[in-house]
């Protein structure tokens, strides 16, 4: 019995990583640096969103609004993702001249 709990207990903690901390370390993140980013990321969707519905409703308004928000967040999201992994690939390259 205690070594089916223990394997339970495993297999719940590795579902757990997985779930919370496996991606966010897949980006060179932490789970609450990923946390932020996401919410900020999200927030920033429904603004545009909004100016989305806002502009089906009145054309005149936010006419290329939600297009250059997307745009802003493509190009954000790209930027900070690559040199985060820039400098993850960093650490973990061999010091030039073999030294150490």
């Amino acid at each position: 019995m205690i070594f089916a709990s223990s394997l339970l207990s495993q297999s719940m903690h590795k579902f757990l990583y997985n779930a919370l901390f496996s991606h966010p370390a897949d980006v060179n993140e932490g789970y609450l640096e990923h946390l932020l980013a996401a919410v900020g990321f999200a927030t920033r969707l429904l603004l545009a969103a909004g100016a989305c519905f806002v502009h089906a409703l009145l054309p005149c308004l936010f006419q290329r609004t939600a297009s250059s928000m997307l745009h802003r967040l493509h190009g954000q999201m790209h930027t900070n993702r690559a040199a985060k992994l820039d400098l993850a690939n960093a650490d973990k390259e061999p010091c030039a001249g073999g030294g150490h």
